[in-house]
């Protein structure tokens, strides 16, 4: 199979790029691959909104700026954050063009929420299923180009890369998940938009596709992956122990008015940041971890007593459903709350165009490192990041298209299976035991160093397991990803202590 452009990865970040390819040249061959469900990903979960200042009579993009730079710290790229801000509005107006339902106001403007981190409301949003109405809007526009093809339950085994003098990608190997039938796509570009690998912890907000599958294909192929360390936990994830996904639970529903408390109701964030509640992901997961330390508790709480239960119901529609289904009364009742992996802050180094360090290959989202997380990400900018910087990709791609060339190779067809086996389970709990314990907030560097030398050990006990199958393979990208956070969360603690030594012996 060729194609020109190969996305993998169908959330908004690759539906994105899809749509904005095509409108610039319709001719384009575009061919997008979900590893299972066009809708299991992360941005169908993303319930807040998208960040982007749409009226300036009481916000500015220099304050969206500020409060970005402010919330990831100094591995921020300025440039890539200015062009969030300033093109996060064109693209929310483009969305509603194409059909996006956000919420408006009586007097027909854009109902605007606030979130942690945020100084000023700006969130657009459609109720508490944001993620879900961007994925229909984006998946009805692609279905209106002829040249965009979708394909569901397609597993990527590897990037393929030609064989001459540079490290150029060309394509992908690729199984259907459903059959196991094995096989190959070229293409003149390639675009990872794979999302995030929140599976590597015993407890995340993400799907159980969010494997890291993209960035273990990219560090194979030798492509550079930086910042792995700061993984940001949502503060507000539903405590619902032995589940591996956990409910979110909005940033939105706290910018509402929502109050975090311990078992006695007192509100302990202001001890550790005067914005209380809205201080930002970081700041708010830290201080719960400290508290559950402090008092030996397995979760603190979300208090939705005191707030209009009818506006509530109204805003979050469907976070009350699903309390309800959990047996809580958010009228009567706390909602038992405790940090959960969220987002992966670092990813494939790229340029502000998506480019990443081995030609033909692109990366977008989730699994990007593009200078605009840093060490934390400032609530609800990830939705317009997909959206903002799909198009600079896109422009890039198209510029540079016609001087790619494709291989001239001939590869069979094969078979993997499908199935799971016992010591694939038991090896994927432990890895995230192991993650989980060792690798969530602790700045110790013998933790690190425990962790490494269990992955040492189970990665040992991985390379024996036989024969291959594609559970094996979605292991493999797990411990890859695992090995990352936790050597570069060791290089960066290295060189934590021996600034330390330094001040200490000057």
């Amino acid at each position: 199979m060729q194609t020109d452009v190969l996305i993998i990865g169908s959330g908004a970040a690759g539906l994105s790029a899809a749509v904005k390819l095509a409108q610039l040249q319709p001719e384009l061959h575009i061919t997008v691959l979900a590893k299972s469900k066009l809708s299991n990903c992360n941005t169908a979960k993303a319930q807040g909104g998208i960040a982007a200042v749409m009226y300036t009579s009481h916000d500015t993009v220099a304050s969206h700026v500020s409060d970005t730079m402010k919330t990831g710290g100094p591995l921020l790229n300025r440039e890539v954050v200015e062009a969030l801000a300033k093109k996060s509005p064109e693209r929310i107006t483009e969305l509603r063009t194409w059909g996006a339902r956000f919420d408006v106001e009586k007097n027909g403007l854009l109902a605007l929420g606030l979130e942690g981190g945020h100084s000023a409301p700006r969130i657009v949003h459609h109720k508490d299923q944001t993620g879900k109405e961007l994925l229909r809007t984006l998946y009805e526009k692609a279905n209106t180009y002829p040249s965009i093809q979708l394909f569901e339950n397609q597993f990527v085994l590897k990037l393929l890369v030609a064989d001459d003098a540079q490290t150029r990608v060309c394509g992908a190997e690729v199984a259907d998940a459903i059959t196991g039938r094995t096989y190959t796509i070229w293409a003149k570009k390639t675009i990872l938009a794979s999302g995030g690998s929140g599976q590597v912890y015993a407890s995340t907000t993400n799907p159980k596709a969010a494997t890291g599958d993209g960035l273990a294909l990219a560090a194979r192929v030798g492509a550079t992956i930086s910042n792995m360390q700061y993984v940001q936990f949502h503060p507000t994830a539903l405590y619902q122990p032995g589940e591996n996904s956990t409910f979110l639970i909005s940033e939105a529903v706290r910018g509402f008015g929502a109050r975090l408390v311990n078992k006695q109701g007192e509100r302990f964030l202001f001890a550790t940041d005067a914005r209380g509640e809205l201080a930002t992901r970081d700041i708010v997961s830290s201080a719960i971890f400290r508290e559950l330390e402090r008092s030996g508790e397995p979760c603190v709480y979300l208090d939705l007593r005191h707030l209009d239960a009818k506006k509530f119901s109204q805003d979050f529609p469907y976070i009350g459903k699903i309390l309800a289904k959990y047996g809580h009364d958010i009228h009567a009742d706390l909602i038992p709350i405790r940090p959960a992996a969220h987002y992966q802050c670092g990813g494939v180094d790229t340029d502000i165009h998506g480019q990443t360090t081995l030609k033909n290959l692109y990366a977008l989202g989730e699994c990007a490192n593009n200078g605009l997380q840093g060490m934390n990400r400032l609530a609800s900018n990830s939705l317009a990041e997909a959206l903002v910087f799909a198009e600079y990709t896109a422009k890039h791609i198209i510029a540079d298209l016609n001087e790619t060339q494709l291989p001239v190779q001939l590869k069979k067809d094969g078979h993997i299976p499908t199935k799971s086996s016992r010591p694939i389970s038991q090896l994927r709990f432990l890895l995230k035991r192991t993650m989980t314990r060792y690798a969530v907030i602790t700045s110790a560097i013998a933790d690190t160093e425990i962790a490494l030398n269990e992955l040492n050990l189970l990665e040992k006990r991985i390379a024996l397991i036989k024969p291959d199958s594609l559970p094996l393979r979605e292991l493999q990208n797990l411990s890859t990803v695992a090995r990352l956070i936790l050597t570069q969360k060791l290089q960066w603690q290295t060189l934590q202590a021996a600034d330390a030594d330094f001040c200490c012996l000057n």
